[in-house]
């Protein structure tokens, strides 16, 4: 009769709409499986990004150390410099003799 194919027919969109609703979750459940193997992988990446930063940090202080020495031991090259250049200008007045300066 015509109710029992409209019943058949309501319950047949129903199954249906229920297996493609299960199709959804498994699909939905695979990416939010796949995105927690992602995240973890994320996590351990920086764990090991971390330890290789504190590895790497006495070097990086080291390097700070070094290059503020550089800057004194630029300065006072400078310093040595200007004063050997007074030194030298002042030994050539005593030294040699007025018509050699000019």
């Amino acid at each position: 009769s015509n109710v029992t194919a409209a019943i058949q027919g309501e319950l047949r969109s129903t199954c249906n709409e229920y297996e493609l609703l299960c199709k959804m979750n498994k699909m939905a459940a695979e990416k939010y499986r796949q995105m927690g193997d992602f995240a973890e992988g994320m996590a351990t990446f920086v764990e090991r990004l971390q330890a290789k930063d504190e590895a790497f940090r006495p070097y990086a202080d080291q390097i700070d150390d070094i290059d503020k020495q550089v800057a004194i031991m630029e300065e006072v090259v400078s310093k040595l410099d200007m004063s050997t250049k007074q030194l030298e200008a002042r030994f050539k007045k005593i030294i040699l003799p007025p018509a050699v300066n000019r």
